[in-house]
């Protein structure tokens, strides 16, 4: 059980081990979805007529594609084609300018490009929910090489670290509503819901857990997700989600022809793209007016890292932006008073796999205001004992290793 406020703070790395994609690989898999999608669009815009006409070329394209407005006749079939027609000429933009571009990260990208946000996250949303329907299919880390080799137990034990969560939440637990004593928060920076949909799987095949408490545990202050996620992860069920046709996408878009798909596969395509433009809605990019959107999220993370007496930040690149978000320096840093109501003490572990120095000066400058405090030293046997003149006692300490490693062998959590 965790006994003492604990705040996990979760990064891309994090995710890594369930099959998401990071950084350039994100950018890489953005440009092929977009491909794929421009396809499909190009060829819907030609038969409007067959098939169901959903709701998803309005919805999205309507708003903002001024210029396709003047060709609307009065049946609505110019309509609906100059929608798709339009759909596909964003989706072409993207990939074009992105490949042009090769920037690290699409957040920035889309940062700095408005016109192509909402497309931007609408291919990001396609591309979390395919990651999760191939993982919930297949239950490796694709991010593995020849992930098909592996045993799924292997998985379990290599890159399940959710797994050491819900170990520590049923601890010296006796019965159901002690898994309320918890006292842990997560704030994550990813959009997948992976974390909450292990968690209470888990806790539902528990016998001494209750329904009624899973629910109540799964509280809206309990996971932050700082840029939203694909869908209320307060409300996720336990069960898996359904199969979706993403395996149609990717047979035919080559071609650019869908002429073998039958009505109900039709159907089912336009179905799915529905279900991934509610996704792109609940989600924001790295843009700093979307930063901002959900005060109360913001608002819970920092009173739950105010409080706190461990924090332990996975896979985390400590970007400027983000610390900022969420006042880590104010938080962390030697030097600064505490929430504490109890021993003035504060443990911050964090990982950084590979131990690249870019990450040691961010963390050392957030943690320290000493960009050389974490270059050179033995990551999990030199934690940093500071004691200030607040009466705040912090120790710091990295590990090199990856996340469900670092959990593992390095930090005592």
């Amino acid at each position: 059980m965790f006994t003492e406020p604990t705040v996990f703070i979760l990064g891309a790395g994090a995710s890594w081990h369930y099959g998401y994609p990071t950084g350039e690989m994100l950018v890489e898999q953005a440009i092929d979805t977009a491909r794929r999608a421009e396809a499909f669009f190009r060829w819907s815009a030609n038969i409007p007529g067959r098939g169901s006409v959903n709701q998803y070329p309005t919805r999205y394209i309507s708003r903002k594609s001024e210029s396709y407005r003047g060709a609307i006749d009065a049946q609505g079939t110019l309509a609906l084609r100059a929608q798709w027609s339009a759909a596909a000429d964003e989706c072409k933009a993207l990939a074009n300018r992105l490949e042009t571009v090769a920037p690290p990260v699409i957040d920035a990208f889309l940062n700095h490009n408005p016109s192509l946000r909402e497309i931007g996250k609408l291919i990001i949303a396609w591309i979390i929910l395919q990651c999760e329907t191939d993982h919930e299919a297949t239950g490796f880390n694709a991010n593995r090489e020849n992930p098909l080799q592996k045993r799924k137990m292997e998985f379990n034990y290599q890159d399940n670290f959710y797994r050491s969560f819900v170990h520590a939440l049923l601890s010296v637990i006796y019965c159901s509503e002690n898994i309320l004593n918890n006292r842990v928060n997560f704030i994550t920076f990813n959009y997948d819901v992976s974390l909450e949909i292990f968690i209470r799987e888990a806790l539902e095949h528990t016998d001494i857990v209750n329904s009624s408490d899973i629910d109540q545990f799964f509280s809206a202050e309990r996971f932050m997700h700082v840029y939203g996620a694909i869908r209320d992860p307060t409300a996720t069920a336990g069960s898996r989600s359904l199969p979706r046709p993403f395996k149609l996408f990717d047979k035919y878009w080559g071609n650019a022809s869908f002429e073998i798909l039958d009505d109900a596969e039709l159907d089912g395509c336009r179905a799915l793209l529905d279900e991934i433009y509610e996704a792109s809605q609940r989600i924001r990019t790295i843009g700093s007016i979307d930063k901002t959107e959900d005060e109360s999220t913001l608002k819970y993370a920092k009173t739950a890292l105010g409080t706190a007496e461990r924090i332990h930040i996975l896979g985390y690149g400590f970007d400027e932006t983000n610390s900022d978000i969420l006042c880590l320096s104010e938080h962390l840093r030697e030097g600064k008073s505490h929430k504490l109501s109890g021993p003035k003490k504060i443990f911050v572990n964090f990982t950084n796999f590979g131990d690249h120095n870019t990450i040691n000066k961010k963390a050392g400058d957030i943690f320290h205001q000493n960009r050389k405090m974490f270059i050179g030293n033995k990551p999990q046997e030199t934690p940093s004992d500071v004691v200030t003149n607040t009466g705040v006692k912090r120790f710091y300490e990295k590990s090199i290793k990856d996340v469900c490693r670092a959990l593992r062998k390095d930090f005592d959590w």
